[in-house]
């Protein structure tokens, strides 16, 4: 017997604002032939039972919508910005480089609830944050390659980290096999976790996303007045997150791009031969604040060197 079709069933129920133009066909199929793969991030949102019914923090939602709305990155014509977490090229991976470096992303603001301190540098750079997704923190950290970070440091353990940069186009046989290391990401974080504890403190970008030079995503550029105003504007929604907590500006040009926005903090950036004067800064904006960190009474000091 033939099974009959009501006129409910058949009738076609694609919306027109339905858009899958930009789909990529077999993504999912890629995916399932990989194997179990499917990651739970924990917002610790303080879940409250009443009956049969939770309530559930807003806090890790506004995580998630933060994140979100960092697809929305100036563009303009003859300049190169790269949007690690929405964006895809031919030196990443796969196409699910994106999707990985938004999930680290999040999961690294969702660790860091209540955090007492925000440390802000100018823009992510290629050998940082390009490929982690996460500022000033070099994909060799995250794949337990670094000589001093481990993947623990920055992300909760047991989170499913992976790779997203491929080997084309990479300039040497450590980063091919490793992943990139920056410099100043290495620096920051060394001087940082020897005196705080890595998830009380975040770091950012005034300009979050990756300025290049045109054709060449392996290059770091300054970025245009464009670019950090619409950087700013992200800033300010980081800082929402993490009310009461104190802001450092890494470098000149973060503190300058800063002014008018919060009252910062100022550290030499530990590029062109600061390292020493930032480590400097370092352990002066602990001890004026304390090791109780968490009360985020850290005053503002005179600034080293120049940037």
């Amino acid at each position: 017997m033939s099974k009959r079709i009501s006129a409910h069933q058949d009738r076609d129920t694609m919306r027109s604002e339905y858009d899958f133009s930009g789909g990529i066909r077999g993504v999912t199929a890629r995916r399932y032939a990989r194997g179990p793969n499917s990651v739970v991030v924990t917002l610790d949102a303080g879940v409250r039972a009443d009956g049969n019914c939770a309530q559930v923090d807003l806090w890790g939602q506004e995580v998630y919508e933060f994140v979100e709305g960092l697809r929305e990155a100036p563009r303009s014509q003859g300049t190169g910005l790269f949007n690690p977490w929405y964006d895809t090229d031919d030196h990443d991976l796969d196409e699910l480089a994106p999707e990985q470096r938004r999930l680290q992303l999040l999961a690294y603001l969702l660790a860091r609830r209540n955090a007492p301190l925000v440390l802000i540098a100018e823009a992510l750079g290629y050998q940082g944050g390009r490929f982690s997704g996460i500022a000033m923190t070099s994909e060799r950290m995250l794949l337990g390659h670094h000589a001093t970070v481990r993947p623990e440091d920055v992300l909760p353990v047991g989170f499913p980290i992976r790779r997203t940069s491929g080997s084309k186009g990479l300039p040497s046989r450590a980063s091919r096999q490793h992943g990139f290391t920056e410099p100043t990401a290495t620096t920051v974080w060394r001087a940082l976790r020897r005196e705080l504890d890595p998830f009380k403190f975040v770091l950012w970008n005034s300009v979050p996303w990756h300025p290049h030079r045109q054709g060449n995503g392996l290059s770091n550029r300054a970025p245009s007045t464009v670019e950090q105003a619409a950087g700013l504007c992200h800033v300010a929604r980081l800082l929402d997150l993490f009310p009461g907590a104190k802001v450092v500006a890494i470098g000149n040009k973060a503190q300058t791009s800063l002014a008018g926005l919060v009252d910062t903090h100022h550290l030499r950036h530990p590029a062109n031969g600061g390292s020493s004067e930032f480590n400097r800064g370092v352990q002066r904006l602990v001890k004026q604040g304390g090791r109780a960190v968490e009360a985020a009474a850290i005053a503002p000091g005179r600034s080293g060197a120049q940037a």
